[in-house]
């Protein structure tokens, strides 16, 4: 795949799934600023795999994945928690 067909793709899926993968991160840290930021990093941390994702997974459920291996590392550098 062509890096300007990946970025366009990946803009593409990622434009679709926004409001999905946004109410996910307020449900997983009930506080939006929290979120916005989760929202953030699961995006980007998407972009850098892209290359990893099967399309058979589904976009949507690859971030979930992605998101919930990052909510709890997140969630406690944010708050200051340390397990």
């Amino acid at each position: 795949m062509q890096i300007l067909q990946a970025k366009h793709e990946f803009e593409k899926l990622a434009g679709e799934n926004l409001d999905a993968v946004y109410t996910h991160a307020i449900r997983l840290t009930h506080d939006t600023p929290q979120a916005e930021q989760l929202v953030q990093s699961t995006f980007s941390k998407a972009l850098q795999t892209f290359h990893d994702y099967q399309k058979n997974k589904g976009f949507c459920n690859w971030l979930f994945e992605i998101m919930e291996s990052t909510v709890p590392r997140y969630v406690n550098d944010t708050t200051g928690n340390r397990n």
